[in-house]
């Protein structure tokens, strides 16, 4: 579970860049409603990633029913891997779910308390609909932690290792312009790191044998380095 946190933690800096001008448009400017609003909007958001991570939880149950789970973890991990690396194929795939029916159905009916006193959180919860890279990454973590309940909280564990950061962007971020767009540079390497390393898990998974001639030669350097 803790590697949900760090995964949000580190990856929020693409939080900043992609999500940190939509914040800042939605939440409050004055006195308490900073806070007040800062928080409904991050509850609302947390709470779709939660979802999000019952519907991968689900999923990842059939999956181990069926005894996949090392191939999807290779399948997803390749997956990442040509988003990041085609950024042409993720634009096509976000610009499909933009248009998709749940979307634009999600859309017309949390804007309709944009304004009333759930302004905050309906936004939060769309924000948290939203196609983003970094979303895809932990849910494919979400996928393989284990049943509906493991994948709600590796959602929300995810969601919360975002806000540290957000929050600093959020009250410093008129100080330092520009921030965010040097900050999106960050998220392709954290894409495709992410994405070779679901490989690895599978491969391992699938061949234990690699994963034992591995440890040997990782001993071997380990005592030649007099470690």
């Amino acid at each position: 579970m803790i590697a949900a946190f760090v995964i949000g933690l580190f990856g929020s800096v693409h939080c900043v860049a992609m999500c940190g001008p939509l914040m800042l448009t939605f939440t409050g400017t004055n006195g308490k409603n900073t806070f007040i609003s800062f928080g409904l909007y991050h509850s609302g958001r947390l709470l779709f990633y939660g979802f999000i991570g019952a519907i991968f939880g689900l999923l990842g149950f059939s999956v181990r029913f069926f005894e996949v789970q090392q191939y999807l973890s290779i399948l997803l991990g390749a997956t990442i891997l040509v988003v990041y690396l085609f950024p042409r194929i993720r634009t096509r795939i976000e610009g499909a779910y933009h248009r998709s029916w749940f979307f634009q159905s999600l859309k017309n009916v949390l804007t309709k308390y944009f304004s009333t006193r759930m302004r905050w959180f309906a936004a939060g919860l769309l924000n948290g609909a939203l196609p983003c890279g970094l979303v895809y990454l932990a849910a494919a973590g979400a996928l393989l932690s284990g049943g509906l309940t493991g994948a709600f909280f590796y959602m929300i564990l995810f969601g919360l290792g975002t806000l540290p950061i957000l929050a600093a962007f959020r009250f410093v971020s008129h100080y330092v312009p520009g921030l965010s767009h040097r900050l999106n540079n960050l998220i392709t390497p954290v894409g495709l790191l992410a994405g070779i390393v679901l490989i690895s898990r599978g491969v391992l998974a699938v061949a234990p044998d690699v994963n034992q001639l591995i440890k040997a030669q990782i001993m071997q350097v380990m005592t030649a380095c007099g470690i």
